[in-house]
């Protein structure tokens, strides 16, 4: 194996699972959906909870206990880290505390690491209050990369795309003394995937 590989296993209750017009999903729709998934999302759980949601809707009929594994292989020399939190404000703590180490790794003052898990945490708690289209049990990936010159922070979920006005709006922070960055920020602080 070399990185950039994967691998996915799964039961016979997965390919015996009988979809809504009476065939079995079988190995071979298994494997060819797994693989254009692990080749459309950047990571692991994104694939495969990707797969859950495409192969096991509500329509299919499973007859039997389903496991799924999906490996992917990365360079051991590889700065990124990922971490998967349940989306529910209950891992904001650990959020916080993930962004802060790997930050302090990549050498980032603590100024900026403070802007950086502040607007992290924003982005994080507006999936959580508004995100549509969730797949229920998908957990939230974290995603930090360290360069020479940048730290990447990529937040990526299971949920509907989010398309931001072309202009944001005015902000009265008097009204909202807890609110968020409003338009403070006119250009995107943190990578998100949906």
């Amino acid at each position: 194996m070399v990185p950039g590989d994967s691998v996915f296993l799964c039961s016979d209750g997965l390919t015996d699972a009988i979809q809504p017009e009476g065939g079995f999903i079988g190995p071979n729709l298994a494997n060819a959906s797994a693989l254009q998934l692990v080749r459309d999302h950047p990571t692991p759980a994104a694939a495969l909870h990707s797969l859950r949601r495409l192969l096991l809707h509500e329509t299919v009929q499973v007859k039997d206990d389903v496991t799924m594994v999906l490996i992917k292989w990365v360079a051991v020399d590889d700065l990124s880290k990922r971490y998967e939190l349940p989306i529910s404000h209950d891992s904001i703590r650990a959020l916080r505390q993930f962004i802060t180490e790997d930050a302090g790794r990549a050498g980032l003052a603590e100024e900026e690491t403070d802007m950086l898990v502040l607007a992290s945490v924003e982005v994080f708690t507006n999936i959580v209050r508004h995100g549509k289209g969730l797949l229920a049990s998908a957990p939230l990936e974290l995603v930090t990369e360290v360069s020479p010159h940048e730290f990447v922070v990529s937040l990526i979920h299971l949920g509907d795309a989010f398309t931001p006005r072309e202009e944001p709006m005015e902000s009265n922070f008097a009204e909202f003394p807890e609110g968020g960055f409003g338009p403070l920020f006119r250009k995107p602080v943190i990578g998100l995937i949906t």
